[in-house]
């Protein structure tokens, strides 16, 4: 059996999925827009996400011991959030369900802005499903820009 979800892809030309979200830190399973991005390693959230979208208290969880790099040429701090259930609608109405032991809330990332004489700037991180997402669920991904039709298969 074919199990499809379909990812929108937005004008930007973003590939970008919609899910619920849930863990014992967030008050109950709420919507959250990912964008998919492989060629990060970890499936991540914004601290403004975790904040206003989730009502995540971060200085409830673990502070993450390495700086994250590679945004923008930034580096930015990020916190553990732990026992995640990723759910997305599938094309027949029904639910896919991912777990993981724990996903990142990135704060937003800094870097030195050379067009600003040098000043530190902060920047905001979307929310991202990585690899990790790949490689936990056995699933594929097809797009075709041209025809706008972008999917999830298993």
């Amino acid at each position: 059996m074919t199990i499809k979800i379909p990812i929108e892809i937005t004008e930007e030309k973003r590939c970008v999925v919609n899910t619920l979200i849930a863990s014992p830190f967030i008050p109950k399973g709420l919507p959250i827009q990912f964008t998919i991005d492989t060629g990060s390693p970890t499936t991540m959230i914004s601290e403004y996400e975790a904040k206003n979208t989730l009502s995540i208290d971060i200085s409830k969880l673990k502070r993450n011991p390495k700086s994250i790099g590679g945004f923008g040429e930034g580096t930015t701090g990020a916190y553990t959030l732990p026992n995640i259930c990723l759910c997305l609608v599938k094309e027949d109405g029904g639910l896919f369900q991912q777990t993981f032991d724990q996903i990142l809330i990135i704060e937003k990332s800094k870097r030195l802005d050379k067009k600003k004489g040098g000043k530190i700037r902060k920047y905001m991180i979307p929310n991202v499903i990585g690899v990790d997402f790949f490689l936990l669920s056995g699933l594929k991904m097809f797009i075709d820009f041209k025809n706008k039709i972008a999917y999830f298969e298993k």
